[in-house]
């Protein structure tokens, strides 16, 4: 990459993990020669052509673009989406104006797709960039990921692919930074991971996980996600099944203009519950779905005062139903057993192979803990009233073993989602 240097330079500068970055860097060897390009599209298409050398086409015209912006094109509902940026965009026409390619490249250093990211791409080509006589999509990725794409059409590419090439623009130090890292490899990053007492460490790797980043059962569950962020300064991460919503029959109108109720917009209000996990303690929240704050329902929608108040009375009647004391008494009595079920019932709905061998090792290895001791004993596990939650799990103990703590985690959720139809009731009874 660059020669000389004793260690790699996205390494120095703490960018190798920047999208942004990666991709201006990824476009500008695109533009240096176009057989980096070819050797890209050649990994995701086993048919593909070298435009690199063809008489044909205009290959001094070729637009190279990062962070393409779709906001003022149509989807295929004929609506402007402003929130598309392809990271790098590629047009190709030939010497006569006829339009030859479009590369649609999505880069993903560690991070994993958007909602319907790659689904709102293929949509936005195909309805703008329908007269291209090929269209190319793929999906960069520095990690070795298990996790579907929502769309077929992306193809993935890892960043250890790109040195087949001869004479490629990249240097040794760059495979080296992002090297293809076997089963065993990640699975030592896992145990090294695992011991550390940091919950920053903690949530990063939750994230990989579950996103699919490290071999796991998570990651081939489609279902389950995790996402980060930032409040009050601090970090945490949230751990939720998509098909974990709850609908009701409360209607939410909302009023029109200068709070009249002229034009208003109705539909029914959704619940969700989620994990949230933090320095120290992890909620089992209870939400609307998307949420609303006390102000914005009670300020937009008619009859706010009353849906806010039907809302809390749904989550004080789950906090102290059969279902959360059904699980306060798993915690504490029967956890072990519990989640064994759990991981053996997951792994038989797996067919990844490595993934299966892993999963079986971690279960093994769970038969020989005394989880009341490593789990049980190290939480509070309390149902105050805090505003949005339904349980509370408080670590007593920095000595907790987060591998375990993960699975328990995913359990808690699970368990949740079997008892779908029991909280559903709850809802309904409540609306009356």
């Amino acid at each position: 990459m660059i020669r000389n240097l004793e260690t790699n330079i996205f390494k120095i500068l703490g960018v190798e993990s920047k999208e942004i970055v990666m991709s201006r860097f990824f476009a500008n060897c695109i533009k240096k020669d176009i057989r980096f390009l070819d050797m890209i599209a050649k990994e995701a298409y086993e048919d593909y052509e070298e435009i690199a050398g063809n008489e044909e086409l205009d290959l001094e015209g070729i637009v190279v673009k990062t962070e393409y912006d779709f906001s003022d094109k149509i989807d295929d509902k004929g609506k402007k989406n402003k929130q598309n940026r392809v990271d790098i965009f590629i047009t190709v026409n030939k010497k006569d104006g006829s339009k030859y390619a479009v590369y649609c490249i999505e880069n993903k250093v560690y991070s994993l797709e958007g909602n319907k990211q790659t689904d709102r791409y293929v949509d936005l080509i195909d309805k703008n960039y329908g007269d291209y006589e090929h269209k190319y999509y793929i999906y960069l990725t520095a990690d070795k990921s298990f996790y579907e794409l929502t769309n077929k059409k992306f193809k993935r590419v890892y960043y250890w692919q790109l040195k087949k090439m001869d004479d490629s623009p990249l240097e040794e130090d760059f495979f080296d930074l992002f090297s293809k890292k076997n089963t065993e490899e990640m699975d030592k990053e896992n145990k090294k991971i695992f011991s550390s007492d940091t919950i920053e460490d903690y949530i990063e790797y939750l994230l990989k996980m579950i996103n699919g980043y490290y071999p796991t059962i998570a990651q081939n569950n489609k279902n389950i996600y995790a996402s980060s962020g930032n409040y009050n300064g601090k970090k945490f991460c949230q751990i939720s099944l998509r098909d974990l919503k709850f609908k009701s029959d409360l209607i939410l109108e909302k009023k029109g203009d200068n709070g009249s109720n002229e034009d208003k917009e109705e539909k029914k209000l959704e619940f969700n519950i989620h994990l949230e996990v933090e320095e120290g303690k992890t909620f089992l929240h209870f939400e609307t779905y998307p949420y609303f704050s006390k102000r914005t329902m009670e300020s937009k929608y008619v009859n706010g005062e009353n849906l806010y108040k039907k809302y809390q009375d749904i989550r004080k009647k789950i906090k102290n139903s059969k279902v959360i004391e059904s699980l306060i008494d798993i915690i504490n009595n029967s956890l072990k057993e519990e989640i064994i079920k759990f991981l053996v019932n997951e792994k038989n709905k797996l067919s990844d192979e490595v993934i299966i061998k892993l999963l079986d090792n971690d279960i093994k290895e769970l038969s020989n803990v005394d989880l009341k001791r490593e789990i049980a004993d190290k939480l509070k596990v309390s149902t105050y009233n805090y505003r949005l939650t339904l349980v509370t799990f408080k670590i007593k103990d920095k000595e907790i073993n987060y591998k375990l703590y993960f699975y328990f985690l995913i359990y808690v959720i699970n368990y949740i989602k079997s008892k779908k139809e029991e909280i559903n009731k709850i809802i309904q009874e409540t609306e009356l």
